[in-house]
Protein backbone atom coordinates (compact mmCIF):
# COMPACT_ATOMS: atom_id res chain seq x y z
CA UNK A 1 0.00 0.00 0.00
CA UNK A 2 1.01 3.36 -1.08
CA UNK A 3 2.33 5.62 2.00
CA UNK A 4 1.40 8.98 0.33
CA UNK A 5 -2.51 8.26 -0.32
CA UNK A 6 -3.86 11.75 0.36
CA UNK A 7 -6.67 12.32 2.88
CA UNK A 8 -9.31 13.16 0.16
CA UNK A 9 -8.94 9.87 -1.28
CA UNK A 10 -8.44 7.79 2.45
CA UNK A 11 -12.57 9.40 2.55
CA UNK A 12 -13.42 8.90 -0.62
CA UNK A 13 -12.47 4.99 0.29
CA UNK A 14 -14.58 5.31 3.08
CA UNK A 15 -17.45 6.98 1.35
CA UNK A 16 -17.61 4.30 -1.73
CA UNK A 17 -17.07 1.41 1.08
CA UNK A 18 -19.76 2.48 3.20
CA UNK A 19 -22.42 4.33 0.73
CA UNK A 20 -25.05 2.18 0.88
CA UNK A 21 -26.26 1.48 -2.55
CA UNK A 22 -24.26 -0.10 -5.59
CA UNK A 23 -23.85 3.30 -7.53
CA UNK A 24 -23.61 6.64 -6.78
CA UNK A 25 -23.61 10.03 -7.26
CA UNK A 26 -21.69 12.79 -7.14
CA UNK A 27 -24.26 14.63 -5.13
CA UNK A 28 -24.52 11.47 -3.34
CA UNK A 29 -21.10 11.09 -2.20
CA UNK A 30 -20.90 14.68 -1.07
CA UNK A 31 -23.81 14.40 1.11
CA UNK A 32 -22.24 10.98 2.44
CA UNK A 33 -19.14 13.25 3.47
CA UNK A 34 -20.60 15.95 4.98
CA UNK A 35 -22.58 13.69 7.10
CA UNK A 36 -19.81 11.61 8.19
CA UNK A 37 -16.63 14.25 7.78
CA UNK A 38 -18.60 17.65 9.03
CA UNK A 39 -15.59 20.16 8.84
CA UNK A 40 -13.27 17.67 8.43
CA UNK A 41 -14.77 17.51 4.67
CA UNK A 42 -11.49 17.08 1.98
CA UNK A 43 -11.82 17.98 -1.77
CA UNK A 44 -13.11 14.48 -3.95
CA UNK A 45 -12.08 15.95 -7.16
CA UNK A 46 -8.91 15.11 -7.75
CA UNK A 47 -9.08 10.98 -6.21
CA UNK A 48 -12.86 10.73 -8.36
CA UNK A 49 -10.77 11.48 -11.87
CA UNK A 50 -8.14 9.02 -11.19
CA UNK A 51 -10.52 6.34 -9.89
CA UNK A 52 -12.01 6.56 -13.11
CA UNK A 53 -8.63 6.61 -14.85
CA UNK A 54 -7.00 3.76 -13.31
CA UNK A 55 -10.38 1.82 -13.53
CA UNK A 56 -11.56 1.75 -9.75
CA UNK A 57 -14.12 3.22 -11.16
CA UNK A 58 -16.75 2.94 -13.74
CA UNK A 59 -19.06 5.09 -14.87
CA UNK A 60 -22.55 4.73 -15.74
CA UNK A 61 -23.86 8.20 -17.69
CA UNK A 62 -24.04 10.36 -14.06
CA UNK A 63 -23.48 7.26 -11.45
CA UNK A 64 -20.35 5.98 -10.15
CA UNK A 65 -19.66 1.91 -9.51
CA UNK A 66 -16.43 0.80 -8.03
CA UNK A 67 -14.85 -2.27 -10.29
CA UNK A 68 -14.04 -5.41 -8.99
CA UNK A 69 -10.58 -4.21 -8.68
CA UNK A 70 -11.82 -0.82 -7.09
CA UNK A 71 -13.54 -2.76 -4.20
CA UNK A 72 -10.35 -4.57 -3.58
CA UNK A 73 -7.91 -1.04 -3.35
CA UNK A 74 -10.74 0.28 -1.34
CA UNK A 75 -10.95 -2.21 1.51
CA UNK A 76 -7.19 -2.25 1.43
CA UNK A 77 -7.34 1.14 2.03
CA UNK A 78 -9.96 1.87 4.42
CA UNK A 79 -8.12 -1.25 6.63
CA UNK A 80 -4.19 0.24 6.56
CA UNK A 81 -4.35 3.99 5.94
CA UNK A 82 -7.51 4.68 7.94
CA UNK A 83 -8.64 1.34 10.26
CA UNK A 84 -4.78 0.40 10.86
CA UNK A 85 -3.65 4.29 11.36
CA UNK A 86 -6.04 5.05 13.41
CA UNK A 87 -5.11 2.26 16.01
CA UNK A 88 -1.84 3.16 16.40
CA UNK A 89 -2.70 6.53 16.74
CA UNK A 90 -5.68 6.04 19.65
CA UNK A 91 -2.46 3.55 21.27
CA UNK A 92 -0.11 6.87 21.51
CA UNK A 93 -3.01 9.78 22.48
CA UNK A 94 -2.51 10.10 26.53
CA UNK A 95 -6.52 11.72 26.09
CA UNK A 96 -7.89 7.88 24.91
CA UNK A 97 -5.70 5.92 27.67
CA UNK A 98 -7.28 8.07 29.84
CA UNK A 99 -10.58 7.41 28.16
CA UNK A 100 -10.35 3.54 28.19
CA UNK A 101 -9.41 3.42 31.83
CA UNK A 102 -12.74 5.31 32.95
CA UNK A 103 -14.63 3.23 30.38
CA UNK A 104 -13.39 -0.19 30.26
CA UNK A 105 -11.41 -0.51 33.30
CA UNK A 106 -8.46 -1.06 31.86
CA UNK A 107 -6.04 1.44 28.90
CA UNK A 108 -5.93 -1.49 26.49
CA UNK A 109 -6.38 0.60 23.20
CA UNK A 110 -9.83 -0.47 22.75
CA UNK A 111 -12.58 -0.20 20.69
CA UNK A 112 -15.78 -2.16 20.77
CA UNK A 113 -17.99 -2.64 23.80
CA UNK A 114 -16.13 -5.30 25.82
CA UNK A 115 -15.18 -3.85 28.76
CA UNK A 116 -13.05 -5.55 31.95
CA UNK A 117 -16.40 -6.90 33.40
CA UNK A 118 -17.05 -8.82 30.55
CA UNK A 119 -13.47 -9.95 29.67
CA UNK A 120 -13.69 -11.49 32.98
CA UNK A 121 -17.31 -13.16 32.50
CA UNK A 122 -15.61 -14.69 28.96
CA UNK A 123 -12.15 -15.98 31.07
CA UNK A 124 -14.14 -17.60 33.26
CA UNK A 125 -16.22 -19.13 30.60
CA UNK A 126 -13.32 -20.55 28.48
CA UNK A 127 -10.86 -21.57 31.69
CA UNK A 128 -7.89 -20.97 29.42
CA UNK A 129 -4.49 -22.08 30.99
CA UNK A 130 -1.10 -22.58 29.79
CA UNK A 131 -1.93 -25.57 27.64
CA UNK A 132 -4.21 -23.76 25.67
CA UNK A 133 -3.63 -22.94 21.86
CA UNK A 134 -6.33 -19.84 21.01
CA UNK A 135 -6.99 -17.81 18.20
CA UNK A 136 -7.88 -14.23 18.35
CA UNK A 137 -10.38 -13.24 15.38
CA UNK A 138 -9.38 -9.79 14.74
CA UNK A 139 -6.81 -8.88 17.36
CA UNK A 140 -6.34 -4.59 16.44
CA UNK A 141 -2.89 -4.02 17.75
CA UNK A 142 -3.26 -6.94 19.94
CA UNK A 143 -3.32 -5.07 23.54
CA UNK A 144 -6.38 -7.41 24.62
CA UNK A 145 -4.70 -10.60 23.02
CA UNK A 146 -1.66 -9.70 25.22
CA UNK A 147 -3.42 -9.37 28.38
CA UNK A 148 -5.63 -12.49 28.05
CA UNK A 149 -2.29 -14.29 27.55
CA UNK A 150 -0.52 -12.85 30.14
CA UNK A 151 -3.72 -13.53 32.46
CA UNK A 152 -3.65 -17.56 31.52
CA UNK A 153 -0.59 -18.32 30.02
CA UNK A 154 -2.40 -19.35 26.98
CA UNK A 155 -0.69 -19.89 23.72
CA UNK A 156 -2.53 -17.07 21.43
CA UNK A 157 -2.29 -15.90 17.70
CA UNK A 158 -4.00 -13.20 16.74
CA UNK A 159 -4.85 -11.98 13.26
CA UNK A 160 -6.01 -8.88 11.97
CA UNK A 161 -6.13 -7.75 8.11
CA UNK A 162 -4.91 -3.66 9.48
CA UNK A 163 -1.06 -4.04 8.33
CA UNK A 164 0.20 -1.17 10.87
CA UNK A 165 -1.81 -2.92 13.63
CA UNK A 166 -0.30 -6.26 12.89
CA UNK A 167 3.36 -4.47 12.90
CA UNK A 168 3.21 -2.95 16.22
CA UNK A 169 1.46 -5.89 17.84
CA UNK A 170 4.62 -8.24 16.60
CA UNK A 171 6.88 -4.88 17.85
CA UNK A 172 5.17 -4.73 21.32
CA UNK A 173 5.09 -8.55 22.04
CA UNK A 174 8.69 -9.44 21.01
CA UNK A 175 10.04 -10.74 24.12
CA UNK A 176 6.13 -12.96 24.50
CA UNK A 177 6.65 -14.70 20.91
CA UNK A 178 6.92 -18.21 22.83
CA UNK A 179 2.89 -17.43 23.28
CA UNK A 180 2.04 -14.81 20.88
CA UNK A 181 1.92 -14.77 17.24
CA UNK A 182 0.26 -11.92 15.30
CA UNK A 183 -0.78 -12.52 11.39
CA UNK A 184 -2.16 -10.77 8.90
CA UNK A 185 -5.12 -12.17 7.85
CA UNK A 186 -8.41 -11.23 6.38
CA UNK A 187 -11.60 -12.34 8.60
CA UNK A 188 -13.16 -13.13 4.99
CA UNK A 189 -10.51 -14.94 4.04
CA UNK A 190 -9.67 -17.62 6.96
CA UNK A 191 -6.72 -19.62 5.31
CA UNK A 192 -5.59 -21.44 8.49
CA UNK A 193 -4.73 -25.50 9.40
CA UNK A 194 -7.29 -27.22 10.04
CA UNK A 195 -8.02 -28.70 13.39
CA UNK A 196 -4.81 -26.22 14.70
CA UNK A 197 -6.94 -24.36 18.15
CA UNK A 198 -8.76 -25.64 20.96
CA UNK A 199 -10.39 -22.04 21.85
CA UNK A 200 -11.82 -18.89 19.22
CA UNK A 201 -11.82 -15.66 19.90
CA UNK A 202 -14.28 -12.55 18.47
CA UNK A 203 -14.37 -9.32 20.55
CA UNK A 204 -16.35 -7.50 18.83
CA UNK A 205 -15.03 -8.54 14.97
CA UNK A 206 -17.49 -10.22 13.22
CA UNK A 207 -19.40 -7.25 12.13
CA UNK A 208 -16.35 -7.37 9.92
CA UNK A 209 -17.70 -10.41 7.89
CA UNK A 210 -19.13 -10.02 4.45
CA UNK A 211 -20.35 -13.41 4.58
CA UNK A 212 -20.95 -14.42 8.55
CA UNK A 213 -21.62 -17.81 7.87
CA UNK A 214 -18.50 -18.72 5.32
CA UNK A 215 -16.79 -16.97 8.53
CA UNK A 216 -18.02 -19.25 11.10
CA UNK A 217 -17.65 -22.14 8.28
CA UNK A 218 -13.73 -21.24 8.32
CA UNK A 219 -13.29 -20.68 12.08
CA UNK A 220 -14.73 -24.01 12.76
CA UNK A 221 -12.69 -25.70 10.27
CA UNK A 222 -9.68 -24.22 12.35
CA UNK A 223 -10.88 -25.36 15.78
CA UNK A 224 -9.84 -29.16 17.68
CA UNK A 225 -12.42 -31.83 18.41
CA UNK A 226 -14.07 -30.45 21.72
CA UNK A 227 -12.95 -27.08 21.20
CA UNK A 228 -14.72 -23.95 22.09
CA UNK A 229 -15.74 -20.49 20.77
CA UNK A 230 -16.51 -17.24 22.46
CA UNK A 231 -17.79 -14.49 20.48
CA UNK A 232 -19.24 -11.05 21.62
CA UNK A 233 -21.83 -9.91 19.23
CA UNK A 234 -24.36 -7.16 19.70
CA UNK A 235 -27.26 -7.14 17.41
CA UNK A 236 -28.94 -3.70 15.89
CA UNK A 237 -32.60 -3.56 14.37
CA UNK A 238 -32.40 -0.93 12.48
CA UNK A 239 -36.11 -1.09 10.75
CA UNK A 240 -38.04 1.33 12.86
CA UNK A 241 -41.13 -0.45 12.34
CA UNK A 242 -41.83 -4.31 11.93
CA UNK A 243 -40.47 -7.67 13.85
CA UNK A 244 -37.32 -7.16 15.78
CA UNK A 245 -37.46 -11.00 16.65
CA UNK A 246 -33.69 -10.73 15.20
CA UNK A 247 -32.66 -9.35 18.57
CA UNK A 248 -33.34 -12.69 20.15
CA UNK A 249 -30.02 -14.61 21.22
CA UNK A 250 -31.47 -17.04 19.08
CA UNK A 251 -32.28 -15.32 16.12
CA UNK A 252 -29.36 -12.84 15.37
CA UNK A 253 -27.14 -13.04 12.51
CA UNK A 254 -24.77 -14.44 14.47
CA UNK A 255 -27.00 -17.51 15.37
CA UNK A 256 -28.41 -18.12 12.38
CA UNK A 257 -24.52 -18.49 10.88
CA UNK A 258 -23.98 -20.73 14.12
CA UNK A 259 -26.64 -22.66 13.66
CA UNK A 260 -26.27 -23.21 9.20
CA UNK A 261 -22.75 -24.54 10.03
CA UNK A 262 -24.08 -26.90 12.59
CA UNK A 263 -22.57 -25.63 15.68
CA UNK A 264 -24.87 -25.25 19.01
CA UNK A 265 -24.52 -22.23 21.57
CA UNK A 266 -25.36 -21.06 24.94
CA UNK A 267 -25.44 -17.29 25.32
CA UNK A 268 -24.96 -14.89 28.57
CA UNK A 269 -27.43 -11.65 27.86
CA UNK A 270 -24.80 -8.39 28.29
CA UNK A 271 -27.85 -5.82 26.84
CA UNK A 272 -28.68 -4.03 30.06
CA UNK A 273 -25.11 -3.36 30.45
CA UNK A 274 -24.48 -2.42 27.07
CA UNK A 275 -26.86 0.54 27.39
CA UNK A 276 -24.94 1.76 30.55
CA UNK A 277 -21.65 0.59 28.82
CA UNK A 278 -22.76 3.35 25.94
CA UNK A 279 -23.71 5.96 28.29
CA UNK A 280 -20.76 6.03 30.17
CA UNK A 281 -18.85 6.42 26.95
CA UNK A 282 -20.25 9.05 25.53
CA UNK A 283 -20.46 10.54 28.72
CA UNK A 284 -16.30 9.91 29.81
CA UNK A 285 -15.45 11.32 26.10
CA UNK A 286 -17.39 14.30 26.10
CA UNK A 287 -15.53 15.42 29.38
CA UNK A 288 -12.03 14.42 27.53
CA UNK A 289 -12.50 16.72 24.17
CA UNK A 290 -10.98 19.00 25.24
CA UNK A 291 -7.26 16.88 26.10
CA UNK A 292 -8.32 14.82 22.85
CA UNK A 293 -8.00 18.43 20.90
CA UNK A 294 -4.64 19.83 22.50
CA UNK A 295 -2.72 16.50 21.64
CA UNK A 296 -4.13 16.85 18.03
CA UNK A 297 -6.18 13.65 18.44
CA UNK A 298 -9.87 15.44 18.30
CA UNK A 299 -10.75 13.22 15.25
CA UNK A 300 -10.35 10.45 17.69
CA UNK A 301 -13.04 11.89 20.17
CA UNK A 302 -15.20 12.98 17.33
CA UNK A 303 -15.05 9.61 15.83
CA UNK A 304 -16.77 7.85 19.35
CA UNK A 305 -18.74 10.74 19.63
CA UNK A 306 -20.68 9.61 16.88
CA UNK A 307 -20.27 6.12 17.03
CA UNK A 308 -21.86 6.60 20.23
CA UNK A 309 -24.58 8.47 19.08
CA UNK A 310 -26.02 6.53 16.85
CA UNK A 311 -25.80 3.13 18.85
CA UNK A 312 -27.53 4.90 22.23
CA UNK A 313 -30.47 5.90 19.91
CA UNK A 314 -30.87 2.11 19.00
CA UNK A 315 -29.90 1.01 22.48
CA UNK A 316 -32.13 3.20 24.33
CA UNK A 317 -35.14 2.17 21.99
CA UNK A 318 -35.20 -0.78 22.58
CA UNK A 319 -33.81 -1.60 19.22
CA UNK A 320 -30.20 -3.46 20.00
CA UNK A 321 -29.21 -6.68 22.24
CA UNK A 322 -25.62 -7.77 23.18
CA UNK A 323 -25.04 -11.41 23.71
CA UNK A 324 -21.84 -13.63 24.53
CA UNK A 325 -22.12 -16.73 22.82
CA UNK A 326 -20.23 -20.11 23.70
CA UNK A 327 -19.87 -22.71 21.03
CA UNK A 328 -18.86 -26.10 22.20
CA UNK A 329 -17.74 -29.06 19.90
CA UNK A 330 -18.16 -32.56 20.53
CA UNK A 331 -14.87 -34.38 21.44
Amino acid sequence: MSQDISPAEIQLCLAAKNIRTPSFSKAELRAFGEMVFHNDLQDWKEPLQSFCQRGLLQTEQDRYRLTPEGEKYVERTVTNEFFGKMLIRAEQSQAFGRFCERVYGRNLAQFGAADMEQLETLLSLLNLDENSLVLDAGCGIGATTEYLSDRTGAKVTGFDLAEPAIKRAQERTLDKADRLTFLLIDINDINLPPAGFDTILSIDTLYFAKDLRKTIGQLKAALKPGGQMGLFFSETDTAVTGSRDQLAAGQTTLAQALTTNGLSFTTQDLTQGNLAFWERSQQIVAELKPEFEAEGYGDLCRGRLAEGESVLKLARAGRMTRYLYHVQLPA
